[in-house]
């Protein structure tokens, strides 16, 4: 347990290093695939990673949180019953859709009923290779070993980017979204089982089974509940707007979750493994969540306001002129992401404590919420549909503070006082990027691309200037001890990097000494 704390930053510096490359990819993919590929290809992937994603999630009973979870001994026969029952379910699930195929492609009839058909059989399979990869992805995770999973993590970001890229200037439209995905997933799980020596086996044991479900179980639920929300807009778009408003809705979604899916999502798995080995120590917790939020919104919120203002300029400079539809919906989203920034790690402090049910329900309650709100605000248009999920964001925000305080030593000034420092800076530097952004407007308009630097400029300055302004006791502690660790961190990489050269150049340092 003493080596926690350490583990711990070192993990997070890891998967944070990793996301922020997986940043970089995403916006390379959207730049060279957004002009390759139409929004109603990007419409049809969607679809498909719709469906394949409700049967994993209905096959998806939170085994791997389980393993992650348990507090005792995991033994080799934990893990391998992990891997038989996923596997297990992800093939019933694949024979399912296999069969179910043209009922599926007629219901979805915002998008072309052959491209479906011949996708759905094809694309659904990346639930069964996931499976190999899912089991020694959460060994490592279990064990904190963030290094690897971090650098499996970002090659595959890498592999999955340059054969979309390839495969789309190649003329092979939205099949190279598809295939792209299936050999990303299985260089994952060849590479994840090579790094853990872990081989698969066909082995079932009823008390672990036993162990591993009665966390799992609820786990199923929440995830069933959350992939259902998360997915109620984009179902409500596709039925009403057609295939061609999901490619626009989803890519608006998409931009606006870089921040949570490649930083936010990265911390909180660290986070979660972290609250596991504490969850007995409620102080620890405490003090582990307040540093958590208070480093996530000082990061988030500057880049999710920062996008809503530059929007206008971002997307016909990086996406093109087809896509500027995303525009509105996009800049609403920012918002909704702003509200729900402490949202996962919430999450997964309640469930490294074992209060997945709270969890569960919580993600009942915005399954129900959204679905109602999605088919009322499609009405309105994409725009509509985005001021819905930001209502529904509101309350949730509420919601999940409320259960956080009602079942740990967490309290609500531990939610916001964090988030202060992130907020006044940010707030500073929305005053100063809008302040810029209408006075060239009205005196001097600039182009687009001119525009869209100048802003970037504009709000990286305010908010670094802010930081120096208000020095914030909160953010200065922080910025201290990461600075601390960052030099640890460098004096152990200088440390391993003589001792490669020594190894590798042994005898020419030889000579060098006696010289």
């Amino acid at each position: 347990m003493k080596d926690l704390g350490s583990k711990t930053k070192i993990g997070i510096l890891y998967t944070s290093g990793a996301r922020f490359a997986g940043i970089a990819l995403h916006f390379v993919n959207i730049v060279f695939l957004a002009r390759l590929l139409t929004p109603e290809d990007f419409g049809m992937a969607a679809t498909g990673m719709l469906v394949i994603g409700f049967a994993t999630k209905f096959g998806e009973f939170g085994f791997n949180m389980g393993l992650i979870q348990r507090n005792a001994e995991v033994t080799d026969t934990h893990v391998n019953t992990l891997f038989t029952m996923d596997l297990s379910f992800k093939i019933a699930l694949w024979l399912i859709i296999l069969v179910s195929t043209t009922f599926i492609a007629h219901f979805f009839d915002g998008v072309n009923y052959n491209d479906l058909v011949a996708s759905l059989p094809i694309i659904s399979f990346y639930m069964v290779l996931e499976c190999f990869s899912t089991t020694p992805m959460a060994m490592m995770q279990r064990n904190m070993d963030f290094k690897k999973r971090s650098i499996i993590l970002m090659s595959e970001g890498v592999i999955t980017t340059i054969n979309a890229i390839i495969m789309a200037f190649s003329g092979w439209g939205f099949w190279s979204l598809i295939y792209s995905k299936l050999i990303g997933i299985m260089i994952v799980g060849v590479w994840a089982a090579f790094m853990t020596k872990w081989v698969p086996k066909i082995k079932w044991d009823r008390e672990a089974a036993k162990e591993l479900f009665s966390f799992g179980f609820m786990v199923f639920l929440r995830n069933l509940f959350r992939y259902g929300a998360d997915n109620a807009a984009n179902f409500a778009v596709l039925k009403v707007l057609g295939g061609g408003a999901l490619g626009i809705y989803d890519k608006a979604f998409g931009l606006m979750r870089l921040p949570q899916k490649h930083l936010t999502k990265g911390m909180n798995s660290v986070v979660f493994a972290a609250v596991s080995r504490i969850q007995d120590e409620p102080e620890r917790v405490r003090q582990a969540f307040r540093k958590v939020i208070l480093a996530v919104g000082l990061i988030s919120f500057p880049i999710l306001a920062g996008m809503a203002v530059i929007a206008p300029y971002l997307v016909p400079i990086l996406l093109g002129d087809q896509w500027l539809d995303t525009i509105a919906p996009l800049q609403i989203m920012c918002i909704s992401g702003i509200l729900l920034t402490i949202d996962p790690f919430i999450t997964s402090v309640l469930t490294g404590m074992g209060l997945v049910k709270f969890t569960a329900a919580r993600r009942g309650l915005e399954f129900v919420l959204m679905g109602i709100a999605a088919f009322v605000g499609v009405q309105f248009g994409l725009s509509g549909v985005a001021i819905a999920a930001l209502v529904v964001a509101f309350i949730i925000m509420l919601t999940m503070i409320t259960l956080i305080t009602n079942n740990s030593k967490i309290t609500w000034f531990d939610c916001f006082e964090p988030l202060w420092p992130a907020t006044a800076m940010t707030l500073v530097m929305l005053a100063a990027m809008i302040l810029f952004q209408y006075g060239f407007i009205f005196f001097y308009p600039l182009p687009d691309l001119v525009m869209l630097l100048v802003l970037t400029f504009v709000g990286g300055i305010t908010y670094i200037g802010s930081y120096f302004l208000f020095r914030f006791q909160l953010a200065q502690d922080l910025i201290q001890e990461l600075s601390k660790d960052s030099q640890k961190a460098t004096r152990i990489l200088k440390e391993k990097t003589q001792k490669i050269r020594k190894r590798i150049f042994p005898v020419s340092r030889k000579k060098t000494a006696i010289g």
